[in-house]
This record gives C-alpha cells, sequence and structure tokens, in this order.
C-alpha cells in the first residue's frame, strides 16, 4: 500500500529506490534525462529481498478489503478457493509493519498461517484491549 520511485540519486551517484511519501520537495531542472530500462523489478530487488528472513504468510479474507490487499502483496498473490473463500499467500519479514498493516484491515482479514504470526496477532490485540479496559 506504498509507493515507491526507482530514480537516479545524486547525492550517492547510483540508482536507488524512494519512498514517495518521504519526498519533501522536487524541482524541475534543464538536465536531460535519458529514461534506462531497469528489466525485471523483482530480479532487481530479489538480492535485497533474499537478505531478509521472511515467512510464508496465508491470509483468508472478505470481497470488501481483496482491492486493498491486491495492491499491498500483488493480485497475483490473492485467489478465490473452489469454496469461495479469498486467500492470499505471500512471503514477508515477520515485523511490526507486517502486523499493523494485516490489523488495519480489521474483522476482513484472518491469519491461517503461520502460527507465529497469529501469536504476535492477538498479542497486539491484548495490548491495544488493554488501553480500553
Amino acid at each position: 500500500g506504498l509507493w515507491y520511485v526507482y530514480a537516479y540519486c545524486t547525492l550517492r551517484e547510483e540508482m536507488r529506490l524512494f519512498k514517495i511519501g518521504r519526498i519533501a520537495s522536487a524541482k524541475l531542472t534543464e538536465k536531460p534525462f535519458t529514461r534506462q530500462e531497469i528489466g525485471n523489478v523483482e530480479e532487481l530487488f530479489s538480492e535485497w529481498y533474499e537478505t531478509l528472513s521472511t515467512i510464508d504468510v496465508d491470509l483468508e479474507l472478505t470481497p470488501l478489503v481483496k482491492p486493498d490487499v491486491e495492491e499491498w502483496i500483488g493480485v497475483k498473490n490473492v485467489s478465490e478457493t473452489p469454496q469461495g473463500k479469498i486467500t492470499a499467500s505471500f512471503k514477508s519479514p515477520l515485523n511490526s509493519d507486517l502486523i499493523a498493516k494485516i490489523l488495519s484491515f480489521g474483522a476482513n482479514v484472518k491469519v491461517i498461517a503461520p502460527k507465529e504470526l497469529k501469536q504476535e496477532i492477538i498479542s497486539s490485540i491484548a495490548e491495544v484491549t488493554k488501553l480500553y479496559n
């Protein structure tokens, strides 16, 4: 659910990944720009991604959040079972960002696997519940 741009960094003099929401300002210059072919984006970042410790995540979701989940993890990672359930499967680091993202969907997303992610979600819910008791 976040937007990035892969662009040339004049500070580091190399192609870098920039999070759009962190760009404070931009200016139009007279410098010519030649668009570069970067090839397969997945291959481009595979070395970076492979260094992360990831888990296989399986979710069940309601139709209400299907478009948002598809935007977040990609359409190819969301499918419908013969029984009509909408599921999503993907790899992700097990961290606070993943937990916050799943919790942002409320009761519209259920963690099926792995067990440790389920426990992290339950613990986070318990912490929030304590605030309101």
